[in-house]
């Protein structure tokens, strides 16, 4: 009898284990999916943030100054050091030097 109750106590123990490990690694997972998609509606926000600074210094959605700003704003120390231009005649200034020395000119 005490052989089948410890044999009885183990089994439980075990599922009890096997069934908590799983859900902390269903949990787990949950948080790193949500911290994910929150990371991307973020970058989501920025880039079309900074689309409208580009905008608004004089970049017309159809140059290739847009254009180049549409390239360079997929990294975010680009997005940094356009939004750390003083000027919107500098940051237009920025997008043409990067179209030259891409040569889209």
């Amino acid at each position: 009898m005490v052989k089948l109750m410890t044999g009885l106590i183990n089994t439980m123990t075990s599922e009890n284990t096997s069934n908590m490990i799983t859900e902390y690694a269903n949990k787990r997972q949950e948080a790193k999916d949500k911290a994910k998609e929150k990371k991307a509606n973020n970058t989501k926000e920025s880039i079309t943030h900074y689309q409208l600074l580009a905008v608004q210094c004089g970049a017309e959605e159809t140059s290739v100054e847009y254009f180049m700003a549409t390239q360079l704003f997929a990294d975010e120390a680009n997005r940094v050091i356009f939004q750390n231009i003083s000027s919107d005649e500098a940051r237009l200034t920025w997008l043409k030097r990067w179209c030259m020395m891409k040569k889209l000119y």
